[in-house]
């Protein structure tokens, strides 16, 4: 995953990786291979951007993986 996204390393644990990672496993129930798949989801805002459209893409009752999510476009899935 690091070397997918090595910005990774400069984030701390329990300020940035641990919220995000226990967002997406217990709010999002996303599995961890998911993030492995896509890592710069840990580079996005938890509270401007992730949280967000996650609850967006719930209202609809719409699933989409984390790049979908977080892309540019993701008001078209």
């Amino acid at each position: 995953m690091v070397g997918r996204f090595s910005p990774l390393l400069g984030n701390s644990i329990e300020e940035v990786l641990r919220p995000k990672y226990e967002f997406l496993a217990n709010a999002m129930q996303k599995p961890l291979e998911e993030v492995v798949e896509y890592p710069r989801y840990f580079s996005y805002s938890l509270e401007k951007k992730i949280k967000p459209r996650f609850w967006v893409i719930k209202g609809r009752n719409c699933e989409c993986n984390l790049k979908d999510m977080l892309g540019a476009d993701y008001m078209s899935v």
